[in-house]
């Protein structure tokens, strides 16, 4: 006999099986929509960020770093004139026939190669800068005076000028401007070496010995001297030593390794004044030059250089530059004799 039962009991289970099945539809549409939702979420913040990004582009940027010399390496062979100026002090570097002259005032001197080579190195260096962007901070910036300027040239029309024009409170960044006859811009440095470089003053540029080792004629050693001529001008009398004679070497090597004590501040003057000896000194190639010694200043007593030449060649050169030495070193110029 069949069970009445079971239709009854088949319907009831296939109807708690639809409910179950509409229940995990239901679960699953809800997770569906959480995960839509989350989905939406995270779109919206990329959005966002790109919006902020791209909204940011429009604002400057205070600054932007890169690594760069202040002046373009391929230029330093060519440089041939370099004028600083600081303070009330100006001093230009200028080439010559392959040798650097210094001028300051009336002054004309031998400058010191080797700093002036370092100086060059330093300007063509890639270093770490950081260009100023912000139009504020550079306006700014702008109104400082300029404490010190390098401008540098060559025979091809370049011209490049910077300005230092501030420093950082504690010493270690200067503010520049570098302008190339185009455009300027204001750098930020980071790092103190400029410092060492911020030199107007001709006392630093001039060669520092008595005998000048950077004059066109090159180095002078104490072989190449051979003649050394001393005139008294109250007496009116001379003394010449020459080479051969006895202990020669040993006085011209004396004489070669003495200083002057720089330029100082005598007075703008194109010739000796007061003389009171004069001393020549000659070598085998024929180039000669005289010191005139003057009366003492304010406990210095002045040199002042002229008569640059080449006896053999007939070149004659433009140096004509004033020093001043202690007593004890005209004394010992004067012991020579």
């Amino acid at each position: 006999m069949p069970n009445k039962l079971s239709g009854e009991t088949c319907t009831r289970i296939d109807t708690d099986a639809c409910r179950l099945s509409a229940k995990k539809a239901e679960s699953r549409l809800g997770k569906s929509k959480a995960a839509q939702k989350r989905v939406g979420i995270v779109l919206y913040c990329i959005l966002a960020c790109l919006i902020a990004l791209y909204a940011a582009s429009f604002f400057p940027r205070a600054e932007k770093t890169m690594r760069t010399p202040l002046i373009n390496k391929k230029y330093a062979p060519s440089l041939d004139e370099i004028e600083i100026t600081g303070g009330d002090k100006r001093t230009v570097l200028y080439k010559k026939n392959g040798v650097w002259y210094g001028f300051a005032k009336s002054d004309i001197f031998p400058a010191e190669s080797e700093k002036v080579k370092n100086l060059i190195q330093y300007l063509t260096k890639v270093r770490k800068l950081s260009i100023i962007l912000n139009s504020n901070i550079i306006n700014k910036i702008g109104k400082n005076k300029t404490v010190f300027s390098i401008l540098l040239k060559n025979n091809l029309n370049l011209s490049i000028k910077i300005d230092v024009l501030s420093m950082s409170f504690d010493g270690t960044k200067v503010y520049v401007r570098i302008e190339d006859g185009k455009t300027k811009y204001a750098f930020y440095e980071i790092g103190n070496d400029f410092f060492s470089f911020m030199r107007s003053d001709a006392d630093f540029w001039l060669d520092p010995y008595i005998i000048p080792q950077n004059t066109e004629e090159g180095a002078i050693r104490p072989s190449d001297i051979q003649a050394l001529r001393l005139t008294i001008s109250s007496r009116g009398e001379g003394k010449i030593l020459r080479a051969g004679q006895e202990l020669f070497s040993e006085k011209v090597s004396q004489l070669a390794s003495l200083r002057h004590g720089g330029m100082g501040d005598f007075e703008d003057e194109k010739s000796p004044r007061h003389t009171v000896f004069s001393l020549s000194v000659e070598t085998g190639s024929g180039f000669a030059f005289t010191m005139h010694a003057e009366n003492a200043r304010d406990g210095k007593v002045p040199l002042f250089f002229d008569s640059f030449e080449n006896t053999l060649t007939g070149s004659r050169f433009d140096y004509r530059y004033r020093v001043y030495v202690s007593t004890w070193t005209l004394e010992k110029i004067l012991a020579l004799f």
